[in-house]
């Protein structure tokens, strides 16, 4: 009994002594990492001091290097005297623009309050600059339609575009005015834009005229409509179109073929007309120059001489 109480207290020294050493050895290992770690920022630290130490030497250096060149021109008090008049000249000069520009409201206002079309002249001025930049943006897209010729004099030296729709009536009363310009000048381009604005019917006149234009002179063609009794439309400008010489049958296959290409010219026409500001008809193009609205020949002459001069 005795010899197996010794044997289990032996048993029991040995398993605590591996405990132990096992112990040791794993608290060995963690206080080596940890020494391993702050060997590591320290080590980090140093290099951060020295490299610190490093750029406030550099600094210092060109400090002393600035301060001996500037020396070869002032004193210290010196230049701080030069700083202070620079500082003050500045201020004067801020005083002085602000006075200046209050100067200039003022005298601003004074030649508007005693000349207001002054500012209304500047407004008409700047839309008009605006009109004429998106016009050379589509202008290829304006004077040029697959669909609808060129009238008047191809080769003229002034291009007059016309926005329309059949059922306008004052697109209508302008249409002798136009006319009466194109055949008494001989120099105008006359460019027809088809704009069906008001109604169903004025687009599906338009998509007629468009596809006749290959079996009947345009011209023709859109006098006829204008000057016609009632309202304008697809059936009724077949009607005229057939009255002219086209033949019924192969003027339908032509507007069956050439419907959804005619409609994409059509659009193409509202967005350039949307960005140039029309919004109504009948509204006129000469070059550049927006004229809305049925103003009657003189004006449109009045406009043309304008320009011929100009460029003279």
């Amino acid at each position: 009994m005795q010899n197996s109480r010794t044997l289990i207290a032996l048993s029991t020294l040995v398993i605590a002594s591996f405990i132990l050493a096992a112990f040791a050895a794993w608290s060995s290992n963690q206080v080596a990492r940890q020494l391993s770690v702050q060997t590591e920022i320290t080590n980090a630290l140093i290099n951060d001091g020295e490299l610190l130490e490093t750029k406030l030497i550099a600094a210092q250096n060109l400090v002393d290097d600035q301060g001996e060149s500037l020396s070869i021109y002032a004193t210290v008090d010196q230049l701080s005297e030069i700083l202070e008049i620079t500082s003050t000249l500045g201020e004067r000069m801020i005083a002085l623009e602000s006075s200046a520009q209050d100067q200039f409201r003022a005298r601003v206002r004074e030649a508007i309050m005693a000349d207001p079309v002054m500012l209304f002249d500047a407004v008409d001025t700047y839309e008009k600059s605006q009109v004429s930049e998106q016009f050379s943006i589509y202008s290829d897209l304006i004077q040029s339609d697959p669909y609808i010729p060129v009238l008047g004099n191809p080769n003229g030296d002034i291009t007059l575009v016309e926005y329309f729709d059949y059922n306008c009536g004052y697109c209508r009363r302008a249409l002798a005015d136009v006319l009466s310009i194109v055949e008494s000048d001989g120099g105008i381009r006359l460019i027809m834009k088809e704009f069906p604005i008001l109604s169903q019917d004025s687009q599906d006149a338009a998509v007629v005229a468009m596809a006749a234009a290959e079996f009947v002179p345009y011209l023709d063609l859109h006098r006829a409509a204008m000057t016609s009794s009632g309202r304008v439309s697809g059936s009724s400008m077949l009607t005229l179109a057939v009255e002219l010489g086209a033949d019924l049958e192969q003027l339908q296959a032509r507007i069956a073929e050439e419907q959804e290409s005619i409609l994409s010219s059509l659009n193409n026409t509202q967005t350039a007309a949307r960005a140039l500001g029309v919004s109504g008809t009948p509204a006129f193009f000469i070059e550049d120059t927006l004229i809305p609205g049925a103003v009657g020949q003189g004006e449109l002459s009045e406009v043309i001489a304008d320009i011929r001069a100009a460029r003279n």
